[in-house]
């Protein structure tokens, strides 16, 4: 699961969210709102190499749009790209998505608490020092894991009992294991092939996704939730 993290614009406070799908379903919900650019002006957009062209901007979303218009099928006295507006625009933006991140920052926050405070209780009962003595003794003092080396722990596959766990859902492990199990896999990456928001745009050199707002190549990693939202080309 990848990890973002996050400030909240409203308070400053640094917060930490997974990027689970129902958060990845509000970014796209965001995303359906992308301007539609109903009505556009020419202005004079100079480039980094210090050429100027003649371009579309939009007067809803401050945004260039399309490809540089020539110079002869253009007016001769055009003001530039009103760069402020386009910049106020984006940030309110930034700010509409910064805000989905931390609802459901504080959203998972609430759940893991009280899932640690459920879970530190079952640790301490009686009920569960007799299950974790069973798993122990099933494995004869040894990891299930490798087979060689002592178990020090018992690991839950899963927490969907917590409490009233199946046997067969806890392994005994020993901390090399437990180590090795809980490392972030990373799948192979394969060079995105867009979604339908539009092919993967470029920021700081890099293949960037403008749905989840990261590179393509992070979108990737973990839980892939980039497949996870991909829908074909419309």
């Amino acid at each position: 699961m990848i990890r973002e993290k996050v400030i909240d614009p409203e308070t400053g406070e640094k917060l930490e969210v997974d990027l689970t799908r129902a958060l990845v379903k509000d970014l796209q919900a965001l995303n359906e709102q992308m301007c539609s650019h109903p009505e556009t002006k020419l202005c004079r957009s100079t480039m980094s190499d210090g050429r100027e062209e003649i371009r579309k901007q939009c007067l809803e979303c401050g945004e260039l749009i399309g490809t540089a218009i020539a110079k002869k099928d253009a007016p001769q006295l055009l003001k530039p790209v009103d760069a402020g507006f386009r910049d106020e625009r984006r940030k309110v933006k930034a700010d509409e998505r910064a805000k989905i991140y931390c609802k459901h920052a504080r959203l998972q926050k609430d759940e893991q608490d009280r899932f640690s405070e459920k879970y530190n209780a079952h640790l301490k009962s009686s009920l569960w020092r007799a299950k974790r003595n069973k798993i122990l003794n099933r494995a004869g003092g040894l990891c299930e894991g490798c087979r060689e080396q002592a178990a020090t722990q018992v690991h839950h596959l899963t927490y969907e009992n917590l409490g009233n766990e199946f046997l067969f859902e806890l392994v005994a492990i020993c901390d090399g294991c437990h180590t090795r199990y809980h490392k972030k896999d990373l799948v192979n990456l394969e060079k995105c092939s867009a979604c339908r928001w539009g092919p993967p745009g470029e920021k700081n050199g890099l293949e960037w996704c403008s749905v989840l707002e990261m590179p393509v190549d992070q979108a990737q990693q973990g839980d892939d939730p980039c497949s996870r939202v991909k829908e074909p080309l419309k």
